[in-house]
């Protein structure tokens, strides 16, 4: 409680000790005084080479041009881009600080999470370690549309197949768009880079005797299946692989061979013809070992048939002996 004294202000009370009687204070109540700030403790943090630490050491690039750091756990942020620098400037200097390769890496787990197959990550990942041991771009700001130009142009000279060229630069130009999406300063022309054109040629299709002669050359029952689905349905290896007894849907009318991780990891039905669908049904009645996989496709001990089956079995198939009979 407090109350007012002779000259207007509040008197205060407090207690003295071992049962003392109260001691008026005249006056305003003292504050009791502030404390000096503690210092901030600092974070526990992980540098990009992995390192944990709450020294940052020097300051890391942001995507967005602003250079950020912490000095020795003090928690504040370091110098912004000199000032009257423009935008260009600051993305030039942030750019420098990337490594084409550590984001390269980054991509590829991206790629990953997003269900990319094992094959489409080995297949990206082959083409960007080929280009970065080329001599390609070192860090990102050396990463333009001059850069993948020359790179192209390097590629056609060695007389490579175009789809091949074709494929590079489509890797590289994907590996720019996530970049950008990602805030990564970079290259404006480059995502605007067209690629190169791919020669039109015709689709040869087989002829009833040609098909009749590769199923002839199938050594057991499994395999002329398999080629009469990648044939009548145009499916992967892959996804044939995968196929389970269940995919196999037959009303009666019509059937349809459902493919449950396809590129992409999309889904998707593929209608069977009815010569095909009796295939498929005479295999699973007579030819099909009895065992506790659900593929479709099983060898004689009863596992499961697999790609690198396929490839094994490959030379066994002798399609250099199919007649042609197209016409001249």
């Amino acid at each position: 409680m407090y109350s007012l004294g002779t000259d207007g202000g509040p008197i205060g009370t407090r207690t003295g000790r071992c049962g003392q009687a109260p001691v008026k204070v005249q006056g305003r109540p003292q504050l009791a005084p502030k404390t000096a700030r503690l210092p901030e403790k600092s974070k526990t943090v992980v540098h990009r080479n992995g390192r944990f630490g709450a020294d940052f050491g020097p300051s890391l690039p942001s995507p967005g041009g602003r250079r950020w750091g912490v000095g020795s756990g003090s928690g504040t942020r370091s110098q912004w881009p000199e000032q009257g620098a423009g935008r260009d400037s600051a993305d030039q200097i942030s750019a420098r600080q990337y490594s084409l390769g550590d984001l390269a890496s980054e991509w590829l787990l991206d790629l990953q999470v997003m269900g990319r197959s094992p094959r489409t990550l080995e297949w990206y990942r082959q083409k960007l370690d080929t280009y970065l041991a080329r001599g390609g771009a070192v860090s990102l700001d050396e990463f333009s549309a001059f850069e993948v130009k020359r790179y192209v142009v390097e590629l056609q000279d060695r007389s490579l197949a175009p789809n091949t060229v074709h494929g590079c630069f489509q890797v590289l130009r994907s590996f720019a768009n996530w970049s950008h999406a990602q805030g990564y300063p970079i290259d404006p022309a480059l995502l605007r880079l067209r690629a190169p054109k791919l020669p039109q040629v015709e689709m040869e299709s087989y002829t009833q005797a040609q098909l009749d002669a590769i199923l002839d050359c199938a050594p057991c029952p499994w395999a002329r299946l398999a080629m009469q689905i990648l044939l009548g349905t145009g499916v992967r290896i892959s996804e044939l692989c995968a196929v389970l007894v269940d995919d196999f849907e037959d009303d009666g009318e019509r059937s349809f061979i459902k493919i449950r991780r396809g590129k992409g990891a999309k889904f998707r039905r593929v209608p069977v013809t009815p010569r095909l669908r009796r295939e498929i049904v005479r295999y699973l009645n007579r030819y099909r070992p009895r065992s506790g996989a659900d593929q479709v496709l099983l060898l004689r001990d009863g596992s499961a048939v697999r790609m690198e089956t396929c490839a094994r079995m490959q030379p066994a198939w002798p399609l250099d002996r199919v007649p042609d009979t197209r016409s001249p």
